[in-house]
């Protein structure tokens, strides 16, 4: 290469390889966002040394030494305890090179050690130092990395929690004066001519270019996302996840709750297969100290049993044993503990040894060591049926509870700091109600009522706030730890032992009576104390199942469970039935009159054209024969129960119809999103009205009002498929 490449007598070219240097800092900035790497400093300072060592000419075996030197010393910054370059130093790293490097040969790379994925690290950085400087002085083409640049930062943005925005603008601006500028130096090559006023003018033009652009992007209007988020989808093909953590990673079952706040990323990977005939919710363990910020527990070592079971339960109340199968994937962090659904009782292993602790306070069952967790094992457990009257017999606010004084001791705690107006809203909201069951439902009604389900736009409450108090008063938005942790927190403000609990929803049934649990089933709720009753699980987290069974006896409509984990029965499924078998019935007739004449008979071959034919109209027909047989259905309703039934068919002919419902949005938020596309709110009523059966504390009357709003919103959906 006969070029003049000296950045000493070209200062232009000195500019640009600074600049070449910063686009490779915007690779190293994003890593402690979305991985354990530390010590960005040193890698930036390493890559500063590389970059000087490839601007100043030298000979080869000069050079080498000094970025073998630069490497170890970095390694020893961020690894080593030894004395630098001592035998005890040497004798570590000769055997972890040696150690990692037949592993590496092996291709066994997940198994590297961290200080040996480091170094390979810092090899890549001696070798993109050295690719921008032949890019950058030599080619003067930089194209191609700023590309990769761009789509690195753009993934990190969008896949994991890492705000890349700024990072964007930084790299835009970068970029586009590097190609700008090496484009003229490219030029200068060609055109001996080019003089410092043609720099001038250059520079100029690349600023008021780069400066417009960067304007209309930054103050121009901009489109929202045009199709879901595809992490989910991605995460759960490729089978990788992270544990929990509450400061913007991905969800999952975590061990550490003491600071809540702030959003996640849904995680689709799988941490657990199950087995079993009833699914419900998978109890983890219950936390009772709320500090302000978040949950802890206080160490029970007199608590543990070995072998041991929980006793969640009274006598009193009636409990029905069943088993469970479960199995851990190697993608749980947590493959320690056992979760069951109700009282744990018993879990053995056909293939091993299964030894493990209970701790009768917090109910977290932790097995023992040397137990291989993918091997799987059975439960067994018991379930409730938790009597509503035995509950409202539960005193609230007048008279003595009943609870022991164990109980009261430990869970109705909160902090002296707790904000006064959180107790002031608990008791406006409970002020009327005279029994403890019906206090606790007001809360949990409130809750699901009044505030937003969120799961990223979550703010993390400030520096000395309570993270109650925020989320009541100032976000109202959250997700199932907001909703959870606030209950628990003012059902104790009005004396009502409450403890917080998490563990998995029940999961997506992928055979039958197998259901897969992933990290996105991860999970809290409450559980709340009756006496002659025991724990009693209760939800306040929009868009959820409670999974507990509350046996109502005395009033007309029993606590029904949400729609988002149910499926919704096709109307016309008993009609499909008779008309399958009546088709089967046919089908044998024409096959044995076929038999006997020895072929095909007309009769045979018109019957199944009618039939093909009849299908081929039927098929594109279907919406509006559903919609007729519905209208013919549902022409006068009078009771709730057929209220309850026309709805449940109207949500199953949205779907069918192409109005589907998202997996996280409520009931009241897929009713305004159909009543904007419909242009009517005849939905939204129709969905509050079904709310206020369940959730209300006095029936709703069926009227004529109801009937035709539900026709109005049939004769919609029909025109709508009609055009």
């Amino acid at each position: 290469m006969s070029r003049d490449t000296s950045l000493f007598r070209h200062p232009h070219l000195a500019v640009l390889y600074v600049l070449g240097f910063l686009l490779l800092a915007e690779w190293l900035f994003p890593l402690p966002q979305f991985t354990d790497t530390g010590y960005v400093l040193v890698f930036l300072m390493l890559a500063g040394f590389f970059f000087i060592l490839s601007a100043i000419p030298m000979s080869t075996w000069l050079r080498l030494p000094l970025v073998v030197l630069a490497i170890l010393v970095s390694l020893d910054v961020i690894f080593f305890n030894e004395t630098f370059m001592s035998v005890a130093w040497w004798q570590t790293f000769m055997s972890e090179a040696v150690s990692q490097g037949n592993l590496l040969l092996t291709g066994e790379w997940q198994t590297l050690s961290p200080m040996f994925r480091t170094l390979l690290f810092m090899i890549m950085l001696m070798l993109m130092s050295f690719l921008i400087y032949y890019w950058v002085i030599y080619v003067k083409r930089i194209l191609f990395f700023f590309a990769c640049s761009v789509i690195y930062v753009a993934i990190l943005d969008t896949f994991t929690m890492y705000e890349g925005s700024w990072a964007m603008i930084r790299l835009v601006v970068i970029g586009f004066v590097l190609l700008a500028y090496l484009k003229l130096s490219r030029l200068s090559t060609v055109y001996a001519n080019i003089s410092w006023r043609d720099w001038t003018r250059w520079s100029i033009g690349t600023t008021l270019v780069i400066f417009v652009a960067g304007s209309v992007a930054f103050f121009g209007p901009k489109f929202s996302p045009q199709w879901p988020n595809p992490v989910p989808y991605i995460q759960a093909a490729g089978g990788f996840g992270e544990g929990y953590s509450t400061e913007n990673r991905r969800i999952g079952y975590g061990e550490h709750d003491d600071r809540l706040g702030g959003g996640f990323e849904l995680d689709e990977s799988p941490v657990m297969y199950a087995e079993v005939e009833d699914p419900g919710y998978w109890r983890g363990e219950a936390k009772h100290i709320y500090t302000g910020h978040g949950w802890e527990s206080e160490q029970h070592g007199e608590a543990v049993e070995e072998q041991g079971e929980l006793n969640l339960y009274e006598e009193q109340t009636d409990v029905e044993e069943n088993d469970a199968t479960l199995r851990y994937t190697p993608y749980f962090q947590t493959r320690e503990l056992i979760f069951a659904q109700g009282e744990f009782f018993e879990a053995t292993s056909a293939e091993q040894p299964l030894n493990y602790y209970v701790d009768a306070i917090s109910g977290r069952i932790e097995m023992g060591s040397g137990y291989d967790e993918e091997v799987g094992m059975s439960l067994s457990y018991r379930e409730a049926e938790f009597s509503i009257e035995r509950m409202q017999e539960v005193p609230f606010q007048e008279g003595d509870a009943g609870d022991p004084e164990g109980i009261e001791l430990r869970y109705l705690q909160t902090p002296e700091e707790l904000p006064e107006r959180v107790t002031e809203l608990a008791a406006e909201i409970t002020g009327e109600e005279t029994d403890r069951y019906r206090a606790v439902r007001a809360v949990e009604d409130h809750l699901r009522n009044e505030y937003e389900y969120e799961t990223e736009d979550v703010p993390i409450p400030e520096e000395g706030q309570d993270y109650v108090d925020q989320f009541l008063f100032e976000s109202q938005i959250g997700y199932c730890d907001n909703f959870s942790t606030a209950m628990v927190v003012m059902l104790r403000s009005q004396d009502i032992p409450a403890r917080w609990v998490k563990g998995f929803t029940p999961g997506e049934e992928v055979e039958d009576g197998t259901y897969q649990v992933t990290n996105a089933n991860a999970h809290s709720w409450v559980e709340v104390y009756f006496p002659e009753v025991g724990w009693v699980p209760f939800e306040p987290t929009p868009g959820f199942n409670n999974e507990a069974n509350h046996a109502y006896t005395d009033l007309e409509l029993s606590d029904s469970p949400d729609l988002d984990d149910r499926d919704v029965p096709d109307p016309l499924e008993d009609e499909q039935l008779d008309e399958g078998d009546t088709n089967e019935e046919e089908e044998s007739a024409a096959a044995g009159s076929s038999d006997a004449e020895g072929g095909l008979s007309p009769v045979l071959i018109g019957t199944v054209s009618v039939m093909l034919l009849g299908g081929i109209i039927v098929f594109f027909l279907r919406e509006r024969i559903i919609i007729n047989w519905m209208k013919r259905k549902h022409q006068d309703i009078q009771s709730t129960e057929q209220f309850q039934r026309a709805y449940l068919s109207l949500l199953w002919l949205l779907k069918f119809t192409g109005f589907k419902r998202n997996k996280y949005e409520t009931l009241s938020e897929y009713a305004n999103r159909i009543d904007q596309r419909l242009d009517n709110e005849n939905f939204t009523r129709l969905t509050r009205q079904y709310e206020d059966l369940y959730y209300g504390k006095e029936r709703s009357s069926i009227t004529d009002g109801t009937n035709e709003q539900y026709h109005q919103l049939l004769r919609d959906v029909h025109s709508r498929i009609a055009r």
